[in-house]
């Protein structure tokens, strides 16, 4: 996307978008939790999914972002029958095939095509169902607001409407990326969730004490164009844009949660924690209480 349309949605999100991205990073955590589920192979594989800060973003520049083949299944809340669209590019188009066929991940199919035959299309609407059911309980639950499919591609929703998560599979998306988006409108009325007071439910934190949770500590991202990359030998130092003294981010389950410096523990490095949320806020994160606004 040019420069010029970025600034856009950027000035869209601040006004009636930033309610729908607000509600999206508010439940990010739970969504990432029910893509993982409804795709078992993934999580059997041990394979992170990560999800980026919402945005405001147009169909017409998520298609082109993620180019073709792509698989698109399109959306609309019930109730308030506002259009929305859930997303995969051709890298997870490929994963999820040889997931759903058995495969341990290291070879996917090649896909070569423009556009997924009927078969295709009939295998990946089966094997992401799970999914989809499981974005739309947390929808449901949070928003009142449900997800159901819709047949006609030509209701796909306006082209500077949509409220967007994206989801990066594996490290550094080499898995590909899912896209959910949904015409913002669907979270102007939407009840808001507010805190219940007092401590957490023990019953629903003992339950949920043992369930085990992905952390990933992000010590740093380097871009480097081609020919850089190409000339990387073994010996070579890659330089992380992260002060020796700096903090990085330690996110659980896609959620930042802590803060914390690189350092070592024995042979092994570590991360020495130096801010943080409760965990409890997370634990609780989905025990809340609709209003109407």
């Amino acid at each position: 996307m040019s420069a010029e349309p970025r600034e856009l949605f950027a000035r869209q999100a601040e006004g009636p978008g930033q309610r729908g991205c607000t509600e999206l990073d508010r439940r990010s955590a739970g969504l990432t939790g029910a893509l993982r589920r409804g795709f078992p192979f993934i999580v059997r594989r041990g394979v992170p999914i990560t999800a980026d800060p919402a945005e405001v973003s147009s169909f017409e520049a998520i298609e082109a972002e993620l180019g073709s083949p792509r698989h698109v299944i399109h959306l609309e809340t019930d109730p308030g029958h506002r259009r929305g669209a859930l997303f995969f590019d051709t890298a997870a188009i490929a994963y999820v095939f040889d997931g759903a066929l058995g495969g341990d991940g290291s070879s996917p199919p090649s896909l070569s095509q423009e556009e997924l035959t009927g078969p295709q299309c009939a295998l990946m609407a089966r094997t992401v169902a799970a999914g989809l059911a499981g974005l739309s309980g947390v929808f449901e639950a949070a928003t009142a607001f449900k997800l159901k499919t819709r047949a006609a591609p030509e209701d796909a929703p306006n082209s500077d409407e949509l409220i967007v998560l994206k989801w990066r599979i594996g490290v550094d998306g080499i898995g590909g990326t899912i896209v959910l988006a949904l015409d913002r409108a669907a979270f102007q009325a939407a009840p808001v969730a507010i805190e219940r007071s007092g401590a957490p439910d023990p019953v629903l934190v003992a339950a949920l004490s043992t369930v085990p949770l992905e952390m990933i500590a992000e010590l740093g991202r380097v871009r480097m164009t081609l020919r850089a990359l190409s000339a990387l030998r073994v010996g070579d130092a890659i330089t992380i844009p992260v002060p020796v003294d700096g903090v990085v981010p330690v996110r659980v389950e896609g959620k930042l949660l802590f803060e914390g410096r690189p350092t070592t523990s024995g042979a092994r490095v570590a991360i020495r924690v130096v801010r943080g949320t409760p965990l409890d806020a997370v634990l609780v994160d989905s025990d809340r209480k609709q209003v109407s606004p």
